[in-house]
């Protein structure tokens, strides 16, 4: 089916793009319809499982979506363009930000209390610098642990794909797609499909012997190579654990805008009171400044986190309950210190 419309949504990250290609869904009709490359040559019939025949067609809807599956030869038109995984940085912004006009607002607004703007500049730089950096680490930390997790799962899922029979991971495969309607023949023909894809056909056969050695020792080596991108591990892991790749990037790219996200928050409340030496009036520009922009970055996240839908009232509540959050912060920051000094 030929898309109908292109939508675009503007995030702090940058631009997003959401998009259907026709040249997909061309491409796997053609695949579809086209004699098997075996009878072409005229050799006899291919494996019903094997990439030279026609496997099923939800074979190639689920194997699709796998990261590096575009990287198959024949089948490279069926690489997808992910429209359903969330902008990352984006979302790492969000957390940044978030944190930076809330955390910061309420400390200020507490030291402003205690009467001297100068105080609360060198108390809230000091916070500023060191939240920072406490939430760039931790979304690296974050990140790190992530990958690691995944790592490790891959590591025990191929092992486990490895050394299991047929009918076990036809079962499990089962169990992911029973879920959705999927039958059971086709959840055996697709768990075929991926394990060939990984070990290669004369694993999964039980064909290796010592005339055809070197041609399963190719295979190994083949499912080796793609192990990590495609095959029954992969589908194993996306779509019965949920768990994905965590690109080395995305280690750094998250410290780094979580921290400065946090650093270019927190100047927003503290701005006023560089220029206004009596804490108790930069306190009232402080306050004005930042639910302005509260309001304004609850609508926006509303937006980035599609909570907003398509009414305007998503975008009312998202502005309204992120300045709430901020402002109660604020003001139990300050009746607590206020209370303390009085007590002294």
């Amino acid at each position: 089916m030929v898309p109908t419309r292109r939508q675009s949504q503007l995030s702090l990250g940058g631009l997003w793009q959401r998009f259907l290609l026709p040249a997909c869904q061309l491409s796997l009709l053609a695949y579809q319809i086209r004699p098997s490359p075996c009878e072409e040559r005229g050799d006899k019939p291919c494996s019903r499982y094997s990439y030279d025949g026609h496997p099923p067609q939800l074979v190639f809807y689920i194997l699709r979506s796998i990261p590096g599956f575009r990287a198959v030869p024949r089948i490279s038109a069926f690489s997808p363009v992910s429209s359903h995984v969330p902008y990352a940085d984006g979302f790492y912004s969000v957390i940044g930000l978030s944190d930076g006009l809330t955390v910061p607002f309420a400390l200020t607004a507490g030291l402003s209390s205690l009467g001297t703007s100068r105080l609360v500049v060198l108390g809230g730089v000091a916070e500023l610098i060191a939240g920072a950096i406490s939430m760039g680490i931790g979304g690296f930390l974050a990140s790190q642990a992530e990958r690691d997790h995944y790592r490790f799962q891959r590591r025990q899922t191929a092992a486990r794909v490895l050394r299991s029979c047929d009918g076990e991971m036809e079962r499990e495969v089962h169990e992911v797609l029973g879920a959705v309607g999927v039958d059971q023949k086709v959840s055996r023909e697709v768990a075929h499909c991926l394990r060939e894809v990984e070990i290669g056909e004369d694993i999964v056969h039980g064909q290796i012997g010592s005339s055809s050695s070197s041609t399963a020792a190719s295979d190994e080596e083949a499912g080796l190579r793609w192990s990590g991108d495609v095959g029954l591990t992969a589908f194993l892991l996306k779509f019965g654990e949920g768990l994905e790749e965590v690109p080395t990037k995305r280690l750094y790219l998250s410290a780094l805008t979580i921290g400065m996200g946090y650093l270019v928050g927190g100047f927003i409340p503290l701005f006023p009171y560089f220029f206004i030496p009596r804490a108790h009036i930069a306190l009232i520009y402080s306050c004005v400044l930042t639910g302005i922009v509260l309001l304004i970055f609850g609508a926006v996240k509303a937006r980035i986190t599609g909570a907003a839908g398509t009414s305007a009232g998503g975008y009312i509540w998202g502005a309204v309950s992120t300045l709430l959050v901020g402002g109660a912060a604020a003001a139990a920051a300050y009746g607590i210190v206020a209370l303390m000094e009085t007590d002294d």
